[in-house]
């Protein structure tokens, strides 16, 4: 966490201990967490550019539907964790 601090966006935590967890979220900046989410989100992007490059297809726009979701799974905003299956009689969401 304190690499992100730093600036870092590189690699992936590991096991954090809730003193370090406390420290991190007791700071009074949060700016770096959102130049987290943007270093990513560019990197993302740089990734699918060299895909596109290095296998030489062309990127198209797809539209997800309610039909294409088979299955989902969020966290609601009392912390709840919610799934989603689709019902294979009616093709609807349903909660399981």
């Amino acid at each position: 966490m304190r690499d992100i601090e730093k600036g870092s966006s590189q690699g992936v935590f590991d096991d954090v201990s809730i003193e370090e967890a406390e420290r991190f979220f007791n700071s009074k900046s949060k700016g770096d967490a959102l130049e987290f989410c943007f270093d990513c989100f560019i990197r993302l992007l740089q990734i699918g550019q060299q895909l596109k490059t290095e296998l030489d297809i062309e990127p198209s726009i797809m539209t997800l539907t309610d039909k294409d979701i088979r299955s989902a799974t969020y966290t609601d905003e009392y912390g709840n964790v919610v799934q989603l299956e689709k019902d294979p009689k009616t093709g609807k969401l349903q909660e399981i």
